[in-house]
This record gives structure tokens, sequence and C-alpha cells, in this order.
């Protein structure tokens, strides 16, 4: 059989109000292009199209194999795509964060063929080339999970990192053309279009328990050059006209200098767009000659990992970040011009309903804009309850009564651009909680949120 043709699937899901091109999925298809595999994209998200569709456009275009990548909160979907797909009798590898992090156990009780985990370019490739040639025996293709047999599902060794991310190709930008996308970039957070998502690094050196980057990245962290990273901002602009830059490191900054020396390169070049950090920007890393540099360059928006206003819970959770640090960092970036958003997380080990209601009112006292989630625990095996797939957010955590998370979830909503909530509620809620926490400053909020909305 001569491999001609993959088709790569994003399954569709109607409730999600974000739709951005795929970065990891856009890697693949770049890498397996640029060995001279045939490569098509079909974007549920963004197509909106049906799982009878998708079968359909599949069953015309003939492929000799199906990826399909899977988020957990796509898993629902992806299950019922996967069981219509096998009807067509073509090979199905799965991959995706989800996959990664169960690869066993998603092989099993998916009717897929094959799973790829982790860093997925050379795997999909050596797979590819076994489809079509017997050339790679399936046993001994590292990061690769398969059914022997016997139906048994076999894990190989992972496989070895890329260390030189500059060999790469870019992502296959026309197959994902970001000026097709519509206007719903992560986070709900952007000023213009296209909007286009970009990585300069991969993986992250920090072992937060919470995180599950490294069940991927393995705690290795790995930059592209600052050249390769602009020829592509570059490529962007002037081949999609693209307009905003969304960062979706792990950690930018991490390295002392890399973000001034990235800044210095996009202004030398004279690119005209702007940008933000809707993924996080590690907040101590940051220092205010490189903040500068941001502003200059045209950066607009950072988002920081902040977690928790509780310095204890922080230490809970191998978080490596003091708080009074926090709070310089976050005065700095305001001062410099720069929107200033916080990730926070709800039930977090050694948490109560006070401390988290502390971390609303330490999110209000330094008026900044806040995403607030649940906690999900998990233990070594990344056991998982497949009553969570499809509910959308409820909390897991037992650290106290789920009815009062729910109360902290609901309250922070208003303060969370990406989450869909009424104007009314939005104004009702922010006026409580300021009262609340920080009434002798009613009116700075005031004249921020003003701000805010003339800005818009």
């Amino acid at each position: 059989m001569t491999i001609l043709r993959v088709v790569f699937i994003q399954p569709p899901n109607k409730d999600v109000f974000m739709c951005t091109p795929l970065l990891g999925v856009g890697y693949l298809m770049g890498y397996l292009k640029n060995k001279g595999v045939e490569c098509e994209y079909i974007d549920g998200v963004k197509t909106r199209q049906s799982i009878k569709e998708i079968v359909e456009v599949c069953r015309n275009k003939t492929p000799d194999l199906i990826a399909v990548t899977i988020m957990t909160v796509f898993y629902n979907n992806a299950k019922k795509l996967i069981n219509a797909l096998s009807q067509l009798n073509i090979p199905i590898v799965i991959g995706g964060a989800h996959v990664s992090a169960l690869p066993v156990k998603t092989l099993k009780d998916l009717k897929g063929d094959y799973a790829i985990y982790g860093e997925g370019e050379k795997t999909l490739y050596k797979l590819v080339e076994h489809l079509k040639n017997k050339k790679n025996d399936i046993r001994k293709i590292e990061g690769m999970v398969y059914k022997d047999n016997r139906g048994n599902v076999i894990k190989n060794p992972p496989m070895s990192l890329i260390e030189n991310l500059d060999e790469l190709p870019l992502p296959a930008w026309d197959l994902m053309d970001p000026r097709t996308y519509p206007f719903a970039p992560h986070g709900s957070i952007a000023k213009e279009y296209p909007v286009a998502p970009i990585l300069t690094s991969r993986g992250c050196p920090f072992s937060c328990d919470f995180c599950s980057v490294n069940v991927i990245w393995r705690n290795k962290y790995r930059m592209r050059s600052i050249e390769n990273v602009v020829d592509e901002i570059e490529f962007l602009v002037k081949k999609y006209g693209v307009k905003e830059i969304h960062f979706e490191d792990d950690n930018l900054t991490l390295t002392k200098g890399r973000g001034v020396k990235l800044c210095k390169e996009i202004t030398r070049r004279k690119l005209r767009f702007i940008w933000s950090c809707p993924n996080g920007v590690r907040i101590d890393s940051l220092d205010e000659e490189t903040l500068r540099f941001m502003k200059r360059s045209g950066c607009y928006s950072l988002t920081f990992g902040i977690e928790s206003g509780n310095q204890e819970i922080l230490n809970n959770v191998n978080k490596r970040l003091n708080l009074k640090v926090v709070k310089r960092v976050v005065d700095m970036t305001k001062k410099s011009g720069i929107e200033t958003r916080a990730f926070f997380i709800i039930g977090l080990p050694g948490s109560t309903y006070e401390k988290d209601m502390k971390s609303i009112g330490w999110m209000i006292k330094k008026r900044i804009f806040g995403h607030f989630s649940y906690y999900v625990p998990f233990d070594k095996e990344m056991q998982y309850d497949k009553n969570f797939f499809g509910k959308g957010a409820v909390p897991l955590s037992d650290e106290y009564p789920k009815e009062q998370q729910k109360k902290i979830y609901d309250l922070a909503k208003s303060f969370n651009s990406s989450v869909k909530v009424s104007l009314l509620k939005r104004i009702l809620d922010r006026i409580r909680l300021v009262w609340l926490f920080d009434k002798k400053n009613i009116h700075k909020h005031l004249i921020e949120g003003i701000k805010l909305v003339i800005s818009r």
C-alpha cells in the first residue's frame, strides 16, 4: 500500500466558542508535508460539520490514514467520531494531550488502531512509513501504542525529543489559514484580526503538581532561535495579513534576556502587529527592562499563572512562586501600560472556601482580570472520571464542599472575558465584590472599567 494522503481531524464541539488554529496539528502536518506526504485538515470546531458530514468527507477523500486529535473536553465527541470513522475500514491513529496523558487506557476505550503519545512528529512519520512499505517494525516505533493480533494494547518506549526546534518545518499554515478562522481566539482576548498563535519554545522545567504539561514535554525546555521565530512571524504578517500574534509558550521569557532579544528583532524588522500571551508567562521571569521592550514591540496583554493568593497553597502544589514578587511584578506590568490577567485555581490542596475567596479579593485589590478554573485531581496514573467528560466545568476537588467551590466559580466568572456571562451579571457581581474587598478604591475600579470599554 502506498501512503499518499493523511486526513487530520479535530472533532466537532458546538459547546466550544474558542476557535483557533491548532499548533500541534499544524506542526504534524508541516512535518509530513516536508517528507512528501499529502495532508488535509478538517477542523470540526471551525467548520461546524456534524460527525456524519465529516465521515462522508473522509469517505470521498479516501485517505490512507486518518489522524484524530483529542483533548479531554472533546473526548465524548471524539469517541462518537472514531466509532463512525471505523466503518470506513481506514487506519485511524489518535493523539493529542488527552492521549499523551492516558495512551493505553484511551486506545483500549476507542476503536482506533494506533495511538501516539508525547512529541509526535517523528513517531507519526515512522508510522506512515510502516503503513506504506512496512519499513519500520511497529513494535520498535518509539512513542507508539498499538493493538497486536490478539487485541492486546502494547505501549512502546517514548520517542526521543527533538533537540533543535529550528530543524522543524513551520506549521502547515496553508491548511489552517488564520484568515479563515472566526474572531474567537484563545481566551477571547484579541484586538485585531486575523490572529495567529505561535510557539517559540517547547516544555517547562518546573513541576507544578496541578499541571499536565510535562506529560508531553517531560520537563525538557527547548527554544527556537529568535531569528527562526521572527521569520515565522514575518511570514504570517506578509503572507496572511496577520495583525495580532498570540505567543502560546508555557515559558516565553524563562531564559533571561531572551524576551528582550525577541522584542528587539521584531522592532528591527519594523513588523507591524500587536501581540499578547494568553497562555501565561512565568511572572518572576520579568523585569522592568523586559516589560519596556515588550510594550515597545507591540505587547498589550500578559497573563500570569498565579493560581492562588495564598502562599501556603502555592507551596503545597510546588509552584515555587513568591507572592511578594508577584505583587511587585503585577504593579510593574500595570505601570508599563500592559493589560494584566491571571489564572487562579479553585480547590487546590490545602484550600478552603475562605482562602479561595481571598484569591478573588487579591485579584480585585490588584485590579487585574482573572480566569478561575477548578482543580482536577489526578494520581500518577492520571486516572479520570468519565462522567466528567462533556459536562463542562464541575468541581472534582474534595478540599471543601463542592457547592462552595461552585459559588466561587460563579462569582469569578464575571471577571473572566472567555466565559459567557450577561453584561448585567458582570456589572452586579463586580460591584458586589469590589464593595466587599476594596470599597475604598471603588472609584479607581470605575475609572479603569471606563478606560477598558473605550479601548475596546
